[in-house]
């Protein structure tokens, strides 16, 4: 089997066993796109809007709506760019580090979801594809 037909063959199972659990556990908090602008944010640090808008592949007004989201919240903080202050840096504040922290990363509900009938064998294997993903899957441009 190629390389293609295996990563789309794992598609159906990513959404239906990560993907949606996520999306329903998320959903009364924040919706899913939402969730990957913060987990952006919070990976790459403070990004002005152009950046956010490249790295989610969406519009400047959808990059807009999703920060107001956020920023309402008090989950993100704008702060003007040091080396030029034409720029408006976007971070997470620590009211969304903590959300995130205590209420997604740490909930036990969740977690316990996705490691049901898992060995701890499973869980070291999974552990190490995930970083594998990880890796290979963010120098896709």
């Amino acid at each position: 089997m190629n390389f293609t037909r295996k990563l789309l063959k794992l598609l159906p199972y990513w959404h239906y066993k990560i993907d949606k659990p996520f999306k329903l556990f998320i959903k009364d908090k924040m919706s899913l796109e939402t969730y990957y602008c913060l987990q952006i944010l919070l990976e790459n640090g403070p990004m002005t809007m152009s950046q956010i808008c490249n790295k989610l592949n969406i519009s400047k007004q959808r990059a807009t709506t999703l920060i107001e989201k956020l920023y309402e919240h008090k989950f993100v903080e704008r702060k003007t760019n040091e080396r030029d202050r034409r720029y408006i840096d976007i971070f997470v504040s620590k009211t969304g580090k903590d959300y995130i922290e205590k209420n997604i990363y740490n909930n036990k509900e969740f977690i316990n979801s996705l490691e049901k009938g898992l060995t701890k064998e499973d869980l070291i294997k999974l552990e190490g594809s995930i970083n594998t993903l990880l890796e290979v899957l963010t120098k896709i441009k």
